[in-house]
Parts: structure tokens; C-alpha cells; sequence
């Protein structure tokens, strides 16, 4: 390998866009669109989050440790990012009009010609 540091391009600086109202109120309204098309999947997804959520506290006070209630309460809410990847799927399938998300583990292998956001 060569450690030339000359053949190294030197990085753009990113571009960081404004956030208008209108932005904010396009992804709210883009947001009750799939949930008015798919309620099931966001009320599960939020069914289950306030269930962890509840067995994380009942836990700790059966333990005797309330105390950790509102840091292990803070470290669940980083699960939220993850529990967001299956709502984001359910309005990508939703915007190319698939019936449903359930699908089997085998047909898995048809998705990823699923055009990705930026390739419509």
C-alpha cells in the first residue's frame, strides 16, 4: 500500500439544509398517511414499546431498585431507532402499493430489488 498522502482528495465540507415549517409539516402528514394506510403495524410497534417499557419498571421495583427506573427507562428509548427500521419498511412498501409486509423468510430474496429512497 502506498502511504502517499498527496494521492488523498481532500473532503467537501457537508451541506446542511435548512428545516422549514413546511418540512416539518410535509413528514407529519406523510407520517398519518401510512398510519391511515397501515394502523396496525405503528399501533403494535407502540404497543410493544410501552410494554417493555412497563416490564423494564415493574422489574426494577420487584428487584428493589426503582431507583434505576428513569436510567434504564432513558437506555430503552435508544431501542426506538430500531423499532423505527419496521415503520420505515411499512411506508416504503406502502409508497410502492405492496399489499403487506408479512412475508414469508424464503421471498425475503425479492426485496432487495425494492428501489431504495433517491432511485425512483
Amino acid at each position: 500500500m502506498n502511504d502517499d498522502s498527496s494521492s488523498l482528495l481532500p473532503l467537501a465540507d457537508p451541506v446542511v439544509r435548512p428545516v422549514t415549517v413546511s418540512d416539518i409539516v410535509e413528514s407529519l402528514a406523510d407520517g398519518m398517511r401510512d398510519f391511515q394506510n397501515a394502523p396496525v403495524y405503528g399501533l403494535t410497534f407502540g404497543a410493544l414499546y410501552a410494554v417493555g417499557g412497563m416490564l423494564i419498571v415493574i422489574g426494577v421495583s420487584a428487584l428493589g431498585a426503582s431507583y434505576l427506573s428513569y436510567p434504564l427507562a432513558a437506555g430503552f428509548s435508544l431501542i426506538g431507532p430500531l423499532a423505527a427500521i419496521g415503520l420505515y419498511e411499512v411506508s416504503r412498501r406502502a409508497t410502492y402499493s405492496f399489499a403487506s409486509i408479512l412475508v414469508k423468510r424464503s421471498s425475503m430474496k425479492n426485496t432487495a430489488s425494492l428501489p431504495m429512497d433517491g432511485e425512483r
